[in-house]
């Protein structure tokens, strides 16, 4: 441990100005710490004001989080109401479709058509086919079918061989075979 003497010796102009010299610094330092306190007061003033500020904006956040979540739940419950009455729609329209004249009569066309891809495939591979224990309606069906083969026979000829005008052969230049060229652009 160390001790410090001080000697003070008897006041001169040199301790007088050293005496003014720290109560200067003194001064100094109380005015720094006025102005400081000052800053702190004012700081504080700030910090109680924003914080006042934001639990303003913190309420009024809640307020409108709330405000969003009710419209949320509104248009979901508009939405799903929404979708109920489409969905009656929907299924009244159907129903009433399907119980409707239309309806009945797509579904004889389509079991009809069904009946006669079957007739036609049979026909298609057995030419001699007796369609005759079916109803009338079809062998009708098979009169007409044997009808329309005998007129594309007719027009394609005996011997279902197409005649020549039909699919001419053609010679390099894209002329037809047998036909004199005069100096198209594809010849030059």
């Amino acid at each position: 441990m160390s001790i410090w003497v001080v000697y003070l010796k008897e006041p001169g102009d040199s301790h007088k100005k050293k005496i003014e010299q720290l109560t200067k610094r003194l001064e100094d330092v109380n005015k720094k710490f006025a102005k400081l306190s000052n800053k702190k007061s004012s700081l504080d003033s700030r910090l109680k004001n924003a914080e006042k500020d934001s639990e303003a904006y913190k309420k009024e956040i809640d307020r409108l989080l709330k405000v969003i979540e009710d419209k949320k739940s509104s248009l979901d419950e508009e939405k799903k109401s929404k979708d109920a009455a489409v969905s009656e729609a929907v299924g009244l329209a159907l129903n009433t479709f399907q119980t409707s004249e239309e309806m009945e009569e797509l579904k004889g066309k389509e079991y009809n058509r069904g009946e006669s891809d079957m007739l036609y495939s049979i026909w298609s591979f057995d030419k001699q086919f007796d369609f005759s224990f079916l109803s009338e309606m079809y062998v009708d069906q098979v009169r007409e079918w044997e009808e329309v083969e005998a007129g594309t026979a007719n027009v394609v000829g005996v011997d279902d061989q197409p005649d020549a005008e039909i699919d001419p052969e053609f010679d390099e230049a894209g002329h037809v075979a047998g036909e004199a060229s005069e100096g198209t652009s594809q010849d030059v």
